[in-house]
């Protein structure tokens, strides 16, 4: 099978995008990689996404409309998107987002002459509210070939839509986004790259990201969410259980130790005092009932306790690399 025949699939979830889906779906739409089928899978919109989608699958029938049956979240509607891919390779766009013309054609052959197992590019960023850190954490993937193990993979950032993967992967471990929780990026990222070796990364900039100051991701650190506040507590306990499930834990601990690590560090450097303290009871009762992890080591709540009362991140953060089990 020659390059030009391989079938990507692109999944994007759709929720009252009515501002951003055209833009989105043209860019995918002139890609000059041709033999790609657009998922898009749209999460009960209450505005004109669903029509504008309509109009493009008029004018190109590669475009494929799904719905959920409820409002449900992104990670739902990539599942379904997950569930009706034909590809052999998969990637995702955001639906206020666009590719460059020729960003499948170089994510495509990239994996296939390199024979990696994912491929990750650079990203432009189409700026509402400038931010240097957001912009420089998207851009931090590693350069070029890496063979991936338990010292390097956490270089591997957990954002989705710079990537490209293999189908065969995603369907042989069955990984999937955790329906209902936020953060839901973050947990396929970690599954997939647990159970792969090979990486490449590309310098070109092939992805259009608009940071929006409305955007989920980009109002996440504001807390303004809930119960959703804790939701990456769960996504350790999702990504726990999968290596579990696997068999691998044992072999994929330190990449384990060093997920939680940036998780937690998250939910401390953003929460208020109370939900740190929430936090840390929360992975409390996830240890305690995890089987491969022993909480007798270190009694790091009443720790927690005594740095939180001299009010300094850094002996928090201090105390959470302590942590036998991070």
């Amino acid at each position: 099978m020659s390059i030009n025949s391989s079938l990507i699939s692109i999944i994007v979830p759709v929720f009252n995008a009515e501002d951003y889906i055209e833009k989105c779906l043209q860019s995918l739409s002139k890609q000059t990689h041709k033999n790609i089928e657009i998922i898009c899978v749209d999460d009960c919109s209450t505005d004109n996404s669903v029509n504008i989608i309509k109009q493009h699958i008029n004018n190109d029938s590669r475009i494929k409309l799904y719905s959920t049956p409820q409002n449900s979240g992104p990670a739902t509607t990539r599942n379904i998107g997950l569930d009706n891919a034909h590809g052999e390779y998969i990637m995702f766009c955001d639906n206020d987002d666009s590719y460059t013309e020729q960003m499948c054609e170089v994510m495509l052959n990239t994996i296939v002459e390199k024979q990696v197992e994912i491929v990750t590019c650079k990203a432009k960023i189409e700026n509402e509210r400038f931010d240097t850190c957001h912009g420089y954490y998207i851009n931090s993937n590693p350069i070029g070939l890496v063979s991936l193990n338990q010292d390097n993979k956490q270089a591997v950032n957990v954002l989705l839509w710079n990537k490209i993967y293999k189908k065969s992967i995603i369907d042989k471990y069955n990984i999937r986004f955790p329906d209902g929780l936020s953060s839901e990026d973050d947990a396929f990222i970690m599954q997939y790259v647990s159970v792969i070796s090979t990486y490449y990364g590309l310098r070109n900039q092939l992805y259009n990201h608009l940071f929006r100051k409305t955007s989920f991701t980009n109002t996440l650190g504001k807390f303004n969410l809930g119960k959703r506040k804790f939701d990456k507590v769960k996504i350790v306990e999702y990504f726990y259980d999968f290596l579990v499930k696997n068999n691998i834990f044992e072999r994929e601990e330190q990449y384990f130790k060093q997920r939680v690590i940036a998780e937690l560090k998250y939910l401390f450097i953003y929460n208020k005092k109370d939900d740190k303290t929430q936090t840390i009871k929360l992975y409390n009762e996830f240890v305690k009932n995890a089987e491969l992890l022993s909480c007798n080591k270190y009694s790091y709540y009443n720790i927690y306790q005594k740095f939180d009362k001299k009010k300094n991140l850094f002996y928090l953060i201090s105390f959470i690399n302590k942590c036998y089990w991070f």
